[in-house]
C-alpha cells in the first residue's frame, strides 16, 4: 500500500482561511496528476475519510464504516420519508 499523508491546519491557519472566505480550496483542487486531493471541511467528514484510509488494510475498521455508512443511510432515507409523504 502506498504512503498516506495527512495534513491537518491548525486553528491560526483556520482563522487565517476564514478571512479569506476559503479561497485556498483552489490551491488544494489544483493538484499534479495522479495526486488525489482530499478537502474537508468537517471534522466528521474528516474523521470519516481517514477511517475509510485506515479501512484499506483494516477489516474490523471496514466493518465498523460499512455499519456506520448503513446506519447513516437508513436515517437518511427514513427521514426523506417522511419529508416527501407530507
Amino acid at each position: 500500500m502506498g504512503k498516506v499523508i495527512i495534513i491537518m491546519g491548525s486553528k491560526s491557519e483556520l482563522k487565517w482561511c476564514q478571512k479569506i472566505a476559503g479561497a485556498d480550496v483552489y490551491s488544494n483542487l489544483r493538484m499534479p496528476s495522479f495526486v488525489a486531493p482530499m478537502t474537508v471541511l468537517e471534522p466528521a467528514n474528516a474523521a470519516l475519510g481517514a477511517a475509510k484510509i485506515l479501512a484499506l488494510s483494516e477489516d474490523p475498521i471496514q466493518e465498523r464504516v460499512q455499519a456506520y455508512q448503513k446506519t447513516t443511510k437508513d436515517v437518511l432515507e427514513k427521514d426523506d420519508l417522511e419529508v416527501c409523504s407530507g
